[in-house]
């Protein structure tokens, strides 16, 4: 009786006598030595293949999007592209996006400019008052307003800061991806030339 299997080198199937489950033995189509696998194996060794075969198609997609972004990319720390120009991860190159992160700092000192403002008018307007006449409707509409822009104007300085973060985040992304398409590069040449492979 006959076993199927496929070689994990070359991947043609073969068969082999049933003696010979979980032994290895020469494939007959490349040469090397090739286990027998049972057919639960062969599943997983399928399934493995997929997942590598998979994950391949990942790794083009991405390198296919850098390759996109380099080519689309304008001049380095101009609006329209990626502020810094990288072709490496630098982890100590600081901050990117200085005109974002500036805008946020002006948005938070307005925020509390605006704040001690509306307290100072809440001020004054108790104080040039009577105790037995205040209008408590206008105090509580200037208390709503002042804390209302406050509370938009913080917003908007954290949401400055989130895109800076965000487009940090990118450009970190971008230029490990470069790397890895490098690093893949300088893989392959090596194995074209005979060299082994690090």
């Amino acid at each position: 009786m006959a076993v199927r299997s496929v070689c994990e080198h070359c991947g043609r199937p073969f068969s082999a006598p049933d003696e010979t489950l979980g032994k290895k033995i020469d494939c007959p189509s490349c040469g090397r030595r090739a286990r027998v696998l049972a057919p639960e194996a062969l599943e997983a060794l399928a399934r493995e293949r997929e997942e590598k075969a998979r994950w391949q198609e990942e790794q083009d997609d991405r390198i296919r999007l850098v390759e996109e972004m380099d080519a689309r990319e304008s001049v380095p720390g101009s609006h329209g592209g990626l502020a810094v120009s990288v072709s490496n991860f630098q982890p100590k190159a600081g901050k990117r996006h200085p005109r974002l992160r500036a805008f946020s700092r002006i948005l938070l000192v307005l925020a509390y400019m605006e704040l001690g403002l509306g307290f100072l008018l809440l001020w004054f307007t108790v104080v040039s008052e009577p105790t037995e006449s205040y209008d408590w409707v206008s105090i509580a509409a200037i208390l709503a307003v002042a804390l209302f822009t406050f509370g938009v104007l913080k917003f908007l300085s954290e949401a400055c800061i989130a895109l800076a973060e965000i487009g940090d985040h990118q450009s970190d992304v971008r230029a490990l991806l470069l790397d890895e398409r490098h690093d893949r590069e300088r893989v392959l040449s090596e194995n074209e030339s005979g060299g082994d492979p690090p």
